[in-house]
């Protein structure tokens, strides 16, 4: 019995041992199990995070290499796949400097990787897209602002520049001679896309024209002049062809105006501004009325010229000093005009928003049939004793009329008025010897068909805005022929930017105007914008301090042109562009110049200088971020 129990007592033991060994043994199976699931799963995330490190490098350096081949970057997305890994790229710009993001992923594995850019490059002095041939044979090209220690290159072209066997210099050697100068002087064969980000807060031209564009250039005019504070009406907007269209709310009231008041015309054909003492609007219906005087301060007035009231003459017209600037710092105007009619702006217009699908005409009283009882004043250029017409503090908008847009029929623009009597405009002569008159605009927004000067004149744009758009119409757009623009204003003087009436064949006048873009009548710097929209400026002599940018088939035609800022070319990158520099060029970049002028239009943006040569890739900065 004793050893039957001993033995039971020994089999009860060994299976417990067995148990607990088994128990033991599943034990470092599962561990190891879990430490082999464990570094599976760790060479599984390392090899995604491998893939989506590899993916977001991918990423930052296609967006760098996009960089140096436009020279500058866009705000853009752009994502990619492999099948395995993506990447998505932001770039953000701002002024000449590239901000860039690029993240790659696979599954939960992320790698997010930056860097910034300095694309110094894209901004030059002179910098045209195109299929450029550049000529150099004289001249003066600075891009060298030792004042200020700001330099930029001189001449930046998608094309190619001969040189002719002339040497290029660096800023430091720079002695006011005629050569070329910059940091560095030349750069050739940028593959530009659209400058108009380049040298505005926008980022295409005209959104209406680029799907892709969420804020053009067209867009920022609009937002910033579009609108009349008295009605709260939007006047005008900007089409795809860049022409400048009336809103069908402003054509209606040219036909029936939302005012049963007529105007308080006295028996002399006459209304005097001042004697509207109260705020409202009225409207003129008959012909020959002089409107003269100054509008009351504290009144908001609307006059609308309708119909048949042709021969109205605005003679020294006042809207009073604006009190107030809308969020763009653009006045907002106390006296509004809108007509249907030719008018003739005698002597000054000052303080007044003028709203237009006719033409104007541009005088001095002493050319013009006045009416008895009006006042006048003559302002007398000292430079040539010419009589000048005064524009001061105005907003003149030019536009065409809904059934007008897009018919390709040219119309008549801002015409001097010895051009006028050749049948232009609507403006009575009462003698043969007509003075030659001069226009000098000063703190004046123009948005204009086009110009033409009188003979033998001297005219002055100071603190100006000048938006010219002739010959955008949708014949010449998208344009084919690279020399459209001078071949439409040959055929046609409605179809030049500006030029002065050829009394002879084309490039034959033999008297002359000469142009000051950018300065006042006493010759001082006064930073003006030109926006040429596929047109070309003839003149004799024309300067420009500030910013000249062209839009489309664009051309400056001159015997003597100056620059004094930036001359920028957005011609079609498609069409051919021949570019010679003489002995008579004389370009300047001027960094105060281009500030001045981003002080005044918000959509301008301001210089950046370069100090260096800095290439992309030496600036990149990277950072690793990793999620699982």
């Amino acid at each position: 019995m004793l050893v039957n129990l001993k033995l039971k007592s020994s089999k009860g033991f060994s299976l417990i041992t067995v148990l607990g060994l088994t128990l033991i043994i599943s034990l470092i199976g599962a561990t190891a199990m879990y430490i082999s699931l464990i570094d599976n799963k760790l060479t599984g995330a390392n090899a995604k995070y491998e893939l989506a490190d590899k993916a977001a490098e991918y990423g930052l350096l296609q967006a760098v290499n996009s960089i140096q081949a436009n020279g500058f970057c866009y705000n853009t997305t752009n994502n990619g796949s492999d099948g395995l890994a993506t990447y998505s790229t932001q770039i953000q710009r701002s002024s000449n400097v590239c901000f860039v993001k690029s993240t790659g992923q696979v599954g939960n594995a992320k790698v997010v990787k930056t860097a910034i850019i300095q694309s110094y490059y894209g901004i030059g002095l002179y910098t045209v897209r195109g299929g450029v041939n550049a000529r150099y044979n004289g001249g003066r090209l600075s891009g060298c602002d030792r004042v200020n220690s700001c330099n930029v290159p001189a001449f930046i072209a998608s094309g190619s520049i001969n040189l002719n066997g002339a040497q290029t210099y660096s800023c430091p050697v720079d002695n006011g001679s005629k050569h070329i100068f910059g940091n560095p002087a030349i750069i050739n064969g940028v593959k530009f896309t659209d400058l108009t980000p380049l040298f505005f807060n926008v980022d295409c031209e005209n959104s209406q024209r680029d799907s892709n564009c969420n804020y053009g250039l067209n867009n920022a005019l609009e937002d910033t002049f579009a609108t009349d504070p008295n009605t709260n009406i939007k006047d005008f907007y900007i089409d795809q062809y860049n022409q400048v269209v009336l809103t069908n709310t402003v054509e209606n009231n040219l036909y029936t105006p939302p005012t049963p008041t007529p105007c308080p015309i006295d028996s002399n054909n006459n209304l005097n501004l001042g004697n509207l003492t109260s705020s409202g609007s009225c409207y003129i219906k008959q012909q020959g009325v002089d409107i003269y005087g100054t509008l009351p301060s504290g009144v908001q007035y609307t006059i609308y010229i309708i119909n048949n009231a042709s021969g109205t003459i605005l003679e020294n017209v006042n809207g009073n000093t604006p009190t107030s600037q809308n969020n763009y710092n653009i006045p907002n105007y106390n006296l509004t005009i809108y007509t249907n009619q030719p008018i003739t702006i005698s002597d000054g217009l000052f303080n007044t928003r003028l709203i237009t699908d006719n033409s104007i005409t541009y005088s001095y009283h002493g050319n013009v049939r006045l009416n008895n009882g009006v006042p006048y004043t003559t302002y007398i250029n000292p430079n040539d004793g010419n009589p000048y017409c005064y524009l001061q503090n105005d907003i003149i908008i030019q536009g065409y009329d809904n059934s007008s847009e897009g018919n390709n029929i040219p119309q008549i623009g801002l015409v001097g008025d010895n051009e006028a009597q050749n049948g232009f405009a609507n403006i009575f002569f009462y003698t043969p010897n007509y003075a030659t008159v001069d226009l000098y605009t000063s703190n004046t927004d123009l948005f204009v068909r086009e110009i033409i000067f009188n003979d033998s004149s001297n005219n002055y744009f100071a603190n100006s805005l000048l938006y010219l758009y002739s010959d955008s119409f949708p014949a010449n757009l998208p344009p084919t022929n690279s020399t459209q623009s001078i071949q439409d204003c040959q055929n046609n003087i409605y179809q030049c930017g500006w030029t002065y009436y050829p009394d002879y064949p084309y490039y034959q006048e033999q008297t002359s105007e000469n142009v000051y873009f950018g300065n006042d009548i006493n010759s001082t710097l006064a930073p003006s914008l030109l926006i040429n929209n596929n047109s070309v400026v003839l003149g004799y002599s024309e300067s420009f301090s500030g910013i000249y940018f062209g839009e489309d088939v664009n051309y400056i035609e001159s015997y003597g042109a100056s620059v004094n800022g930036f001359l920028v070319r957005n011609f079609p990158s498609n069409l051919s562009l021949n570019i010679q520099f003489n002995n008579n060029t004389n370009f300047q970049f001027n960094k105060s110049v281009i500030n001045a002028l981003s002080n005044e239009f918000w959509f301008v943006q301001p210089v950046q200088c370069v100090q260096d040569n800095p290439q992309p890739y030496t600036q990149m900065i990277q950072t690793e971020l990793t999620a699982y």
